[in-house]
């Protein structure tokens, strides 16, 4: 087996080791408190740093210091890529508990038993690594049902790949041990083992930054998606879903404009939080109806639209008038006093209207105008060009008659 230089090979990661730690300390203070992970991260690899040069210098100072010392940094140095997984997860973790695994080394090696056998050490020092890599690389991956990103399987896999090769390296001590000075280490197997880790931590690390960068862009894209106050799509977003819905099925469809009546006078009379409170109230009633394939948007201020992407007239009409009926029943209160919050409804329904996203929004805002002008807290239509405006009644599916 051709010979490796292990004391270069650790200096090396020394170097690149401190390199990606100002990448993740960069990175972290872009965002402190969205990129809380990029801090552990980079600590990580700052405590890996001086351990690598610590344990390149094994022959050249005590070993106290390039053994004990030095591998008690790289337990710390995994026990915060573990915490790092952890915050980015968004999981609670008390930071004791992560300081178990360099505790245990201090504590274990205090024994000849460890302390004077190579073999034990390395065994000891590999086993406490594996846990806690292959615990961040089940943290990792298990967040993916959460939140999809392209980078997390791959960083979720790289994990793998690393904890696996500190139980190669537990697995080959105790079957082929090798000895403890660094001419027989450079020779053998430990130094292509180091080598293969040591890649796998350079490429880690970018996937890393590259998983903390999506998440970024993806909460960017969100907040330009979502209306952050009451969830419900933006204006440009709910037309582009509803459109692409329309154009898969045009057979069906229906839409709904919803416009909180007198919402000036809330905010006027028990102040703008109540106001924001009736708005995200009114935004999960609507929200909780939802199917698989409507699309829910806020036009602006108090006024709401939505796609009904399977409903037939009759089916939007009642639909609306559930949301009329059950809002208007909500028990919404500032300091005790009610307030009272209502809301007029305007539906249009394909075939009454052309299967055309911009025509149905249009003939719904006629039918709001009307249900404003008659009384408010009513559902009306104006069936586009037809001029023809239904009065339906359905018994007991409606609270109270319809256009009456």
């Amino acid at each position: 087996m051709p010979r490796i230089d292990l004391p270069t090979l650790l200096l090396v990661s020394t170097a690149l080791f401190g390199l990606m730690a100002v990448m993740f300390l960069i990175t972290w203070r872009q965002d402190r408190q969205a990129n809380r992970a990029m801090l552990y991260w980079a600590g990580s690899h700052l405590l890996g740093a001086p351990a690598c040069t610590l344990l390149a210098l094994r022959g050249e100072i005590s070993a106290f210091l390039s053994i004990g010392v030095a591998n008690t940094l790289v337990l710390a140095a995994f026990g915060s890529l573990l915490a790092g997984a952890l915050a980015f997860e968004e999981r609670r973790f008390r930071l004791p508990a992560l300081l178990a695994a360099p505790v245990l080394w201090i504590v274990a090696t205090q024994s000849p038993a460890i302390w004077d056998h190579f073999a034990a050490r390395v065994t000891l020092i590999s086993g406490l690594i594996f846990v806690l890599v292959s615990t961040s690389a089940v943290v990792i991956w298990r967040g993916q049902r959460r939140e999809a990103l392209p980078t997390r399987p791959l960083v979720a896999v790289l994990l793998g790949f690393l904890a696996v090769g500190h139980l190669s390296r537990l697995i080959l001590t105790v079957d082929t041990p090798a000895s403890e000075s660094f001419a027989a280490l450079s020779s053998g197997w430990i130094a292509f083992v180091a080598m293969q880790i040591l890649l796998q931590e350079v490429v880690l690390g970018y996937a890393l930054l590259s998983m903390v960068k999506e998440r970024g862009e993806a909460r960017q894209r969100r907040a330009a998606e979502v209306d952050s106050l009451t969830g419900a799509l933006t204006r440009r977003t709910f037309f582009e879903r509803a459109t692409a819905r329309l154009a898969a099925d045009r057979s069906q469809g229906a839409v709904a404009i919803f416009d909180l009546d007198r919402f000036k006078a809330i905010n006027d009379t028990h102040g703008h939080l109540i106001g924001d409170l009736v708005l995200t109230d009114f935004a999960r009633l609507v929200a909780s109806r939802l199917g698989r394939d409507d699309v829910f948007g806020r036009f602006g201020g108090e006024e709401f639209v939505l796609f009904l992407a399977t409903a037939d007239f009759s089916a939007a009409w009642r639909f609306a008038e559930a949301v009329r009926h059950d809002f208007a029943a909500l028990e919404i209160r500032n300091a005790g006093r009610p307030v009272d919050a209502t809301v007029s409804v305007g539906v249009a329904a394909i075939p009454l209207v052309e299967a055309d996203l911009d025509r149905l929004v249009a003939s719904a805002d006629a039918g709001l105008l009307v249900a404003k002008r008659t009384g408010r807290d009513r559902v009306e239509t104006v069936a586009g060009s037809l001029g023809w405006t239904p009065r339906l009644r359905t018994g007991s599916d409606l609270p109270r008659a319809i256009g009456s």
